[in-house]
C-alpha cells in the first residue's frame, strides 16, 4: 500500500516537473500553432499574370500606377463607355486606337483586379476588372506629336491637346498595347509599376484557360527570406495571398512573356499546393530567437520547481 502511495507521489511530482518546463516553452514561442507570414522576394517569368487589389477591412486612397509609362506605346481600348477630350463633347467608341501614346496613369483602386497577358512581340493585353463604386476615369494617357487617333476605324483630331481619358462600361476594359521607338519600330516594353499592395491582395500566374503560365524552363526562384530558403520553380503552381501591406511588383517584358519581381510579404505562400511559408523553427533561426526561447523556458522552469520545493509542495529524492 505505501509502496502504491510513494509511485502515485513521484508519478504526480514528475508530471509537475514536466509541466514547469512545458508550459514556458509553449507560453513563449510566439507563433504556435500558426507558421508565421513569408517574407520573399520573386523573379518569375510567366505567359500572364493576375493581381487582385485588396484593402483589407481598413479605407485606402485610390492611387495611381505607373502602367509602361515610361514607353511609347501603340494602344488599342476595347469595352469603354466613353472617352474624354480635352474642351470637347466626350466620344463613344466599341474600339478607340491611338498610336504614340503615353499612359500617365491606372487607377488601381481597392476591388481592381488585372489580368496581363503577353502577346510576344505585339506587346501585353490587359483586362481590368474595377469595383461597381468606380467614380471617375481610371485610364488616362497623352498624345505625341506623330500621334493618329481613331474611334471605329475613322481618324479623330482632338481640338486640344491635353490627356485623353478612357470610362469603362460595366467596370471593364480591355487594353492592348505596344512599345515602339520614336520612329515607330516596334521595342520592348520596359517597366509597369504597380503600386505596393494592400492588406488582402494576391497574386497569381494562371491564364485565361486555366493553365499555368509560369515558364518551367526558365531560371525562376523565389526566396523565402525569413526562413533563408531559395526555391527554384519549374512548372509548379505559384499561389500569392492575403499579401501584407507594402508589397511591390514590378513588370517588364520580352519576346517570350512577362518578367515579374515582387517583394513583400504574404499570408498565403503556396508551391506546387505546398505551403512555402516558413516553419517556426526556420522562423526562429533565421532570428536567433532559439537559444533565447530553451534558455527562457529553461530559467523559468527550474525557478518554479525551486520556490515549489522550498514550498515542500515537490520532494526531491536524495541520493544516498
Amino acid at each position: 500500500m505505501a509502496k502504491s502511495k510513494n509511485r502515485d507521489r513521484r508519478r504526480r511530482e514528475v508530471l509537475i516537473t514536466g509541466g514547469l518546463f512545458a508550459i514556458p516553452l509553449l507560453i513563449l514561442f510566439p507563433y504556435w500553432p500558426w507558421k508565421p507570414s513569408a517574407e520573399f522576394v520573386a523573379s518569375i517569368h510567366s505567359d500572364a499574370v493576375t493581381l487582385k487589389i485588396g484593402g483589407g477591412e481598413r479605407p485606402r486612397a485610390d492611387r495611381e500606377a505607373r502602367a509602361f509609362a515610361s514607353n511609347l506605346v501603340n494602344l488599342t481600348i476595347e469595352g469603354a463607355e466613353q472617352f474624354e477630350f480635352s474642351a470637347e463633347s466626350p466620344r463613344r467608341c466599341n474600339s478607340f486606337r491611338v498610336t504614340h501614346a503615353q499612359i500617365s496613369s491606372f487607377l488601381l483602386m481597392r476591388g481592381t483586379t488585372v489580368y496581363i497577358q503577353s502577346q510576344g512581340r505585339n506587346g501585353v493585353r490587359l483586362q481590368l476588372q474595377f469595383p461597381s463604386d468606380l467614380s471617375q476615369a481610371p485610364l488616362q494617357l497623352f498624345m505625341s506629336d506623330d500621334s493618329d487617333v481613331h474611334c471605329d476605324g475613322s481618324a479623330v483630331t482632338p481640338a486640344l491637346p491635353g490627356p485623353i481619358r478612357a470610362v469603362p462600361h460595366n467596370a471593364t476594359l480591355a487594353v492592348e498595347l505596344a512599345a515602339v521607338d520614336m520612329h515607330g519600330v516596334a521595342a520592348h516594353l520596359t517597366d509597369a509599376y504597380v503600386p505596393a499592395l494592400e492588406d488582402m491582395s494576391a497574386i497569381s500566374f494562371a491564364t485565361t484557360s486555366g493553365a499555368n503560365g509560369i515558364h518551367p524552363f526558365d531560371d525562376n526562384s523565389l526566396e523565402v527570406v525569413n526562413a533563408s530558403r531559395k526555391i527554384q520553380i519549374g512548372g509548379e503552381i505559384v499561389d500569392i495571398a492575403n499579401v501584407r501591406a507594402n508589397t511591390a511588383v514590378q513588370i517588364a517584358t520580352d519576346e517570350d512573356g512577362l518578367s515579374v519581381r515582387i517583394k513583400g510579404s504574404a499570408r498565403r505562400l503556396a508551391i506546387g499546393g505546398g505551403d512555402a511559408r516558413p516553419s517556426w523553427v526556420e522562423f526562429m533561426q533565421t532570428r536567433h530567437d532559439v537559444t533565447a526561447w530553451l534558455a527562457t523556458a529553461i530559467l523559468i522552469g527550474s525557478t518554479a520547481l525551486t520556490v515549489l520545493t522550498r514550498l515542500k509542495l515537490i520532494q526531491l529524492e536524495e541520493k544516498r
